[in-house]
């Protein structure tokens, strides 16, 4: 064998062992990466979906507090509604059996 073949042959291992580790290098340099990308992202996520969680949380309890409000305000409403209208029916009432027991109510302002 011609002596500078054996030696381009060793240069050509070495240089091949050489580039096979670099591309070995890069790939777990890139799986890394990559491994570090999907933690950053899983770890954003997690933070996204509390801050909606809260938000979402925020929202009902506010939306729980309004219904209670306007819960108390048409029960308010309708207490007052009551207390008005209490009177008055009892005094149609009482209208009511007069004409059933006196016929009709005359001409003008009623009594």
């Amino acid at each position: 064998m011609h002596p500078d073949l054996e030696r381009i042959s060793s240069e050509d291992e070495t240089s091949r062992a050489g580039v096979n580790g670099a591309a070995s290098a890069a790939r777990a340099r890139l799986e890394a990466v990559r491994a570090e990308v999907a933690r950053e992202r899983e770890e954003r996520r997690r933070r996204l979906e509390a801050a909606l969680d809260a938000s979402v949380g925020q929202i009902l309890d506010e939306t729980d507090r309004e219904v209670a409000r306007r819960r108390a305000r048409r029960e308010a409403h309708s207490r007052e509604a009551v207390a008005r209208s209490a009177p008055l029916v009892a005094r149609a009432a009482d209208l009511w059996v007069r004409i059933v027991r006196e016929g009709p109510a005359p001409k003008g302002p009623i009594p």
